[in-house]
Protein backbone atom coordinates (compact mmCIF):
# COMPACT_ATOMS: atom_id res chain seq x y z
CA UNK A 1 0.00 0.00 0.00
CA UNK A 2 2.78 2.43 0.90
CA UNK A 3 4.64 1.50 -2.22
CA UNK A 4 1.57 2.31 -4.30
CA UNK A 5 1.29 5.76 -2.69
CA UNK A 6 5.00 6.41 -3.16
CA UNK A 7 4.74 5.55 -6.81
CA UNK A 8 1.77 7.94 -7.20
CA UNK A 9 3.64 10.82 -5.58
CA UNK A 10 6.71 10.20 -7.72
CA UNK A 11 4.62 11.09 -10.74
CA UNK A 12 4.99 14.88 -11.03
CA UNK A 13 1.74 15.32 -12.95
CA UNK A 14 -0.33 13.81 -10.16
CA UNK A 15 1.44 15.94 -7.54
CA UNK A 16 0.90 19.12 -9.58
CA UNK A 17 -2.78 18.26 -10.13
CA UNK A 18 -3.30 17.57 -6.42
CA UNK A 19 -1.60 20.85 -5.50
CA UNK A 20 -3.70 22.72 -8.05
CA UNK A 21 -6.98 21.26 -6.73
CA UNK A 22 -6.01 21.98 -3.13
CA UNK A 23 -5.19 25.56 -4.09
CA UNK A 24 -8.51 25.98 -5.91
CA UNK A 25 -10.57 24.40 -3.11
CA UNK A 26 -8.94 26.07 -0.13
CA UNK A 27 -6.75 29.05 -0.93
CA UNK A 28 -8.29 30.89 -3.87
CA UNK A 29 -10.46 33.99 -3.32
CA UNK A 30 -13.46 32.07 -4.57
CA UNK A 31 -12.78 28.90 -2.64
CA UNK A 32 -15.37 26.21 -2.01
CA UNK A 33 -16.46 27.50 1.40
CA UNK A 34 -16.90 31.07 0.19
CA UNK A 35 -19.00 29.89 -2.74
CA UNK A 36 -21.20 27.84 -0.42
CA UNK A 37 -21.64 30.89 1.82
CA UNK A 38 -22.66 32.97 -1.19
CA UNK A 39 -25.13 30.29 -2.25
CA UNK A 40 -26.74 30.27 1.20
CA UNK A 41 -26.95 34.07 1.12
CA UNK A 42 -28.63 33.98 -2.30
CA UNK A 43 -31.19 31.45 -1.04
CA UNK A 44 -31.92 33.69 1.96
CA UNK A 45 -32.29 36.78 -0.23
CA UNK A 46 -34.62 34.94 -2.62
CA UNK A 47 -36.81 34.08 0.37
CA UNK A 48 -36.85 37.71 1.42
CA UNK A 49 -37.73 38.77 -2.13
CA UNK A 50 -40.71 36.39 -2.11
CA UNK A 51 -41.84 37.81 1.23
CA UNK A 52 -41.62 41.39 -0.04
CA UNK A 53 -43.46 40.48 -3.25
CA UNK A 54 -46.32 39.10 -1.14
CA UNK A 55 -46.30 42.24 1.00
CA UNK A 56 -46.39 44.40 -2.14
CA UNK A 57 -49.44 42.59 -3.48
CA UNK A 58 -51.19 42.91 -0.12
CA UNK A 59 -50.40 46.62 0.05
CA UNK A 60 -51.68 47.23 -3.49
CA UNK A 61 -54.96 45.50 -2.63
CA UNK A 62 -55.28 47.58 0.52
CA UNK A 63 -54.52 50.79 -1.39
CA UNK A 64 -57.12 49.97 -4.02
CA UNK A 65 -59.68 49.27 -1.32
CA UNK A 66 -58.90 52.53 0.49
CA UNK A 67 -59.10 54.68 -2.64
CA UNK A 68 -62.40 53.21 -3.84
CA UNK A 69 -64.40 52.63 -0.64
CA UNK A 70 -65.15 55.52 1.73
CA UNK A 71 -66.25 53.21 4.55
CA UNK A 72 -62.98 51.31 4.34
CA UNK A 73 -61.07 54.61 4.46
CA UNK A 74 -62.97 55.71 7.57
CA UNK A 75 -62.42 52.30 9.21
CA UNK A 76 -58.69 52.51 8.44
CA UNK A 77 -58.45 56.03 9.88
CA UNK A 78 -60.27 55.00 13.05
CA UNK A 79 -58.33 51.77 13.61
CA UNK A 80 -54.82 52.80 12.59
CA UNK A 81 -54.70 56.50 13.49
CA UNK A 82 -57.32 56.62 16.28
CA UNK A 83 -59.31 59.38 14.57
CA UNK A 84 -62.80 60.16 15.84
CA UNK A 85 -65.83 62.27 15.10
CA UNK A 86 -66.43 65.43 17.10
CA UNK A 87 -69.12 63.95 19.35
CA UNK A 88 -67.26 60.68 20.12
CA UNK A 89 -64.77 59.53 22.73
CA UNK A 90 -62.14 56.94 21.81
CA UNK A 91 -60.85 54.43 24.33
CA UNK A 92 -57.70 52.53 23.45
CA UNK A 93 -57.06 49.26 25.25
CA UNK A 94 -53.46 48.11 25.30
CA UNK A 95 -52.75 44.47 26.03
CA UNK A 96 -49.84 43.87 28.36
Amino acid sequence: MKEKLKSLFKNKYIVVCLCFFMYILLLEETDFFTLMGYKMKVIDLEGQAAYYDAQLIETKVSLTELTTDDEALERFAREQHYMKRENEDVFVFVEE
